[in-house]
């Protein structure tokens, strides 16, 4: 009996935190509505190297783009909601994994079609998604929660190193200071880079906490502190950013309760040891292989770092006056060897 209520919970459990990535996607789509539909100012960009063929078939004014851009993006919501309705419902598992496995491969073509959809948010979606169509609910919560904690661990990682004023951690340190009435302070560079490295060591020990069964309710509780302040610091009462990031952080706070604050805490590998392994190994060593420069920025969790991305866009210098006027001053002068010029996709 004891055994058939913890598989109950397991079941609830997975049905919310199922609900929460889906709405939570659902909403950063709909907040970065443009991205997914073709009418972004930054031009698509196709994930694989194309010939100057298949790059004129598939520019944005080609009629294949525009009708992969058209029927694409409300074909993965309808797929999404019948992933999530599926589990709502405690449906077969076989109708959980087929649409499942089509919700992740509409989620994969998008990105294929435009890299720039390889959003944080997004992957941390697809990982979740994917995870879920092979394990049950008990050793999907288990990756989940490991999937979170390596969040938190690689994002604080990535910020160990120089401190620069350019830096968002200062800008949000700044700010702080400011809210809280003080000014002088906000404008010390001791004082930020001070902020700076105690927010990642905080942000790393956070990492680590959820890790350990005895800390995990304690780190869950500073996570959700860490959110809220970095909402109050994001919101158009601070630095006014973008609403997506403001989104990106209210899921973690709505998931840190239900996956870590929750009754449920069984740590037991039940059956599927194997994709268990293979999935946590993949949300570790993907993580890490950002740090040595291999995987994107955002698979790696390097929010908020100074590191340089990964993959670089370059166009000729005479054709900077085609860019949207969006993007241009974005676009760095050419070396003097060179015609052509770097284009920093990460401030844009």
């Amino acid at each position: 009996m004891m055994i058939q209520d913890a598989v109950s919970r397991e079941g609830r459990q997975q049905q919310l935190a199922v609900t929460i990535l889906a709405v939570f996607e659902l909403l950063l789509i709909v907040a970065t509505w443009k991205l997914w539909t073709g009418q972004s100012a930054f031009p698509m960009v196709p994930l694989l190297p194309l010939n100057s063929q298949s790059a004129r078939l598939l520019s944005d004014q080609s009629i294949v783009m525009q009708s992969l851009a058209a029927t694409l993006t409300p074909l993965f919501l309808t797929c999404l909601m019948a992933w999530t309705a599926c589990h709502l419902r405690m449906a077969m598992i076989g109708w959980k994994t087929i649409t499942g496995l089509a919700t992740l491969l509409i989620a994969s073509l998008l990105v294929l079609q435009n890299e720039h959809r390889l959003q944080a948010w997004h992957w941390f979606f697809m990982v979740g998604l994917s995870s879920s169509i092979v394990l049950g609910p008990c050793n999907w919560r288990r990756l989940l929660c490991l999937q979170i904690s390596m969040v938190y661990v690689f994002s604080a990682l990535s910020r160990f190193g120089p401190q620069t004023s350019d830096m968002m951690t200062w800008q949000i340190a700044s700010m702080l200071l400011k809210l809280a009435g003080l000014g002088r302070a906000s404008a010390d560079a001791s004082v930020l880079s001070a902020f700076a490295w105690s927010f990642a060591f905080a942000e790393f020990l956070i990492g680590l906490g959820l890790l350990v069964r005895r800390f995990r309710q304690l780190a869950a509780v500073a996570a959700m502190l860490l959110h809220a302040t970095l909402i109050l610091a994001l919101s158009p009462f601070g630095l006014g950013h973008h609403w997506g990031v403001l989104i990106w952080n209210s899921m973690f706070l709505c998931l840190l309760p239900v996956l870590f604050l929750s009754q449920s805490q069984n740590d037991a590998i039940h059956d599927q040891k194997r994709w268990f392994r293979i999935l946590a190994s993949a949300v570790v060593l993907i993580p890490l292989t950002g740090l040595i420069g291999f995987a994107d920025n955002w698979m790696s969790w390097q929010l908020y770092s100074p590191r340089p991305e990964v993959y670089g866009l370059f166009i000729r210098s005479d054709a900077i006056e085609d860019l949207p006027e969006t993007v241009r001053p974005f676009a760095a002068a050419p070396n003097p060897v060179d015609d052509f010029c770097s284009v920093r996709l990460d401030r844009w």
